[in-house]
């Protein structure tokens, strides 16, 4: 499944289109009915030894979770597998975050999926 909403991502981000974005949300509900893990990125922090976990600020100034189908090796980064019923608990608990980033990277068309939705999947499989 995670293949499929990868090339999913990849085509939303090469082709900003309402359809491509689409695909990506069905494979969410997907995922959501079935608690599948996604992963959270962060890093350790020595002092308290908790995970500061990595956000996006998009350009109109909202701040989004940073959320990975894959985990992958970078220095100096954790790849945390969570349920994504958990990820987006995390999501929903802070003031702050409007929602997540999905594989962020260099392309400027990231894909953000807000808090909203993430509402409206938790009301229809809750």
């Amino acid at each position: 499944m995670y293949k499929e909403l990868e090339e999913d991502i990849k085509n939303f981000k090469t082709i900003n289109i309402k359809d491509n974005y689409t695909k990506v949300l069905s494979h969410f509900e997907s995922l959501y009915a079935q608690n599948d893990e996604l992963f959270l990125v962060g890093k350790l922090n020595n002092i308290n030894n908790n995970y500061d976990l990595m956000t996006i600020r998009a350009s109109d100034g909202k701040i989004y979770l940073v959320v990975s189908t894959f985990e992958e090796e970078k220095e100096n980064l954790e790849y945390i597998a969570l349920p994504i019923k958990e990820i987006f608990n995390t999501v929903n608990s802070s003031p702050t975050c409007n929602g997540i980033c999905l594989n962020p990277d260099d392309n400027p068309n990231q894909l953000m999926i807000s808090k909203e939705y993430i509402n409206k999947l938790k009301e229809l499989f809750d």
